[in-house]
């Protein structure tokens, strides 16, 4: 469970920002959007972020996105001698020569867990881990730049930052570094994070797959179909179905990427197909009339199909989804 995220100095953020999801003490509609965590914690199970354009709802998700991102993928060698692709707060003299640095709070299997690191371009400047093993929070490792303290909770990683070959990178992560090597608690984090998603609501493709994935399954496709109910868009039943193409229904410029061989195979054209009841002058049911997904219903239809796969997934497995630009075409 996501309790909080902080970021400063990133894209527009000059000043700290911060993302909680603590609930306050207003008793209003409690059950519906809070869960209890215990006698003085109680965290939002959803929150929107408002603003005008401009404002930074955008850069919030960036700002989740590169965090998770940097953590992944920090400790391979691919990276090893690239620079960070950070992008700093441009417009003050005051944080120019100042790291971004990103802060998340979170919950994993009953543990609360604080982490997070300052970066620019080049290296990694500070790291920080703690967690709440019982009541109070205990410090796991800090580090600044290439010195590194080590608790006793983090002992087993000492091989790592000491001696005369230190195996962590100045432009690597500590906890991506130990999770690769598969530290207990570096892969805990590391876990957590794999179920923290980002998506934009601007690119469908990017997870519409989580959708059609579900559609395979007759559990998924009940789901899915339950989501297009509850948000009232008259279907009554969807369907995935597969049709027989050949290469002429391709537009000219794929045909390159077609092989011979390729070309004297069946495809397959995947397409949901949505049903629409249809009335007589009684207002009585006389039949179901199939529709095209992508040709006959509303683009807002469209965009609550692609998101249903993740918001489901979220919802079934526990998970933390962030989404930018949800109302995009929904009305």
């Amino acid at each position: 469970m996501l309790v909080q995220f902080t970021v400063k100095n990133f894209r527009s953020f000059k000043d700290e920002v911060t993302l909680s999801l603590v609930a306050s003490s207003i008793k209003e509609r409690v059950d519906e959007n809070t869960l209890a965590i215990s006698e003085n914690l109680s965290l939002l199970k959803s929150a929107v972020i408002y603003g005008a354009n401009a404002s930074g709802k955008s850069n919030l998700f960036h700002a989740m996105r590169f965090m998770k991102q940097f953590i992944q993928n920090s400790s391979k060698e691919t990276q090893a001698k690239e620079k960070i692709n950070i992008t700093r707060f441009k417009l003050s003299t005051e944080t120019e020569d100042a790291p971004a640095s990103f802060e998340i709070i979170f919950i994993y299997e009953g543990i609360r867990y604080r982490y997070g690191f300052a970066v620019d371009e080049e290296r990694v400047h500070a790291e920080w881990l703690f967690y709440v093993p019982g009541k109070q929070e205990v410090e796991i490792f800090t580090r600044m730049k290439q010195d590194f303290n080590l608790t006793k909770h983090f002992k087993s990683e000492e091989d790592l930052v000491k001696g005369e070959r230190v195996r962590v990178r100045s432009n690597a992560l500590l906890l991506s570094v130990s999770a690769q090597l598969n530290g207990k608690i570096a892969r805990k984090i590391v876990e957590w994070l794999s179920r923290f998603n980002c998506i934009s609501g601007l690119r469908s493709d990017s997870h519409a797959n989580a959708a059609f994935s579900l559609m395979d399954e007759e559990e998924g496709r009940n789901a899915i179909l339950e989501f297009l109910k509850d948000a009232d868009t008259g279907i009554e039943d969807v369907k995935k179905v597969e049709n027989k193409a050949s290469i002429d229904e391709f537009p000219p410029y794929m045909h390159k990427f077609f092989t011979d061989k390729s070309k004297e195979n069946n495809f397959f054209r995947i397409n949901i197909k949505t049903y629409h009841p249809k009335y007589n002058k009684k207002k009585e049911i006389v039949d179901s009339i199939p529709f095209d997904m992508m040709d006959d219903e509303s683009a807002g239809t469209q965009r609550l199909f692609e998101l249903s796969g993740a918001i489901i997934n979220t919802l079934k497995e526990g998970k933390v989804l962030v989404v930018d630009e949800l109302a995009a075409r929904l009305h």
